[in-house]
C-alpha cells in the first residue's frame, strides 16, 4: 500500500514539473505597434547583406555578403604606423544597426583592442604610447565601417517574418603583424 501511494505521489509531481516547464516554454511575449518598430534584431529569418549580394539561396547570399564584405574590409584598412612600432594586433569588433532600408546607424566599437603593457617594466611614457597605439588599431577600424556607411549603395536589410527590421550586426577585423 505504501509502495502504491508513494509512486502516485512520485507521479503526480513528475506530471506537475512537466506542466510547469512546458507553460514556462508556451509563454509569448506580446509586442505593442511601437515596441516593434523600435526593436532591433540580432538574429533574423534573412540577415542583412553587403550590397551587391542579390543571391536567392540564403545560404548562397550570406555566402557572397561575408566574402564580399571581408574583401571590401581589407582592401580599405591600412595598419597605423604607431599600431606596428609598437606590435599592437588584435581583433576589433565593429557593431551597428543595418536600418530598414539599408543604410547604417549606431557604428561603434563592441571590443576593442586593449594595450599591451606591464607597468611593473614600462614607463609612463612608454604605456602612453602603446595606449596610443592601441587605439589607433581601435579608430581605424572604425573609419573602415564608417567608409561602408559612407557608401552610396545601401544594404539588402535583414528580414523577419517576411517585412524589414533593424538588425544590430557585428563585423570582427583582424589586425596581425606579418
Amino acid at each position: 500500500m505504501f509502495k502504491c501511494i508513494f509512486f502516485l505521489a512520485l507521479l503526480a509531481l513528475s506530471f506537475s514539473k512537466v506542466e510547469a516547464q512546458t507553460d514556462s516554454i508556451r509563454t509569448i511575449r506580446i509586442v505593442s505597434p511601437t515596441e516593434k518598430e523600435a526593436a532591433i534584431f540580432e538574429v533574423v529569418e534573412e540577415m542583412p547583406c553587403f550590397p551587391g549580394c542579390n543571391e536567392t539561396d540564403a545560404q548562397a547570399r550570406k555566402y557572397c555578403s561575408d566574402q564580399k564584405i571581408m574583401n571590401w574590409v581589407y582592401t580599405q584598412v591600412k595598419y597605423p604606423e604607431q599600431a606596428k612600432e609598437y606590435s599592437a594586433q588584435g581583433t576589433v569588433v565593429v557593431a551597428f544597426v543595418v536600418q530598414e532600408d539599408g543604410s547604417m546607424s549606431n557604428i561603434g566599437l563592441d571590443r576593442r583592442i586593449l594595450p599591451n603593457f606591464d607597468p611593473a617594466i614600462h614607463s609612463a611614457e612608454e604605456i602612453e604610447a602603446r595606449t596610443k597605439a592601441a587605439n589607433s588599431i581601435n579608430e581605424e577600424a572604425l573609419r573602415v565601417v564608417n567608409l561602408i556607411a559612407a557608401m552610396p549603395e545601401k544594404w539588402i536589410p535583414g528580414k523577419q517574418g517576411g517585412k524589414a527590421v533593424k538588425v544590430r550586426y557585428r563585423l570582427p577585423i583582424r589586425f596581425k603583424m606579418k
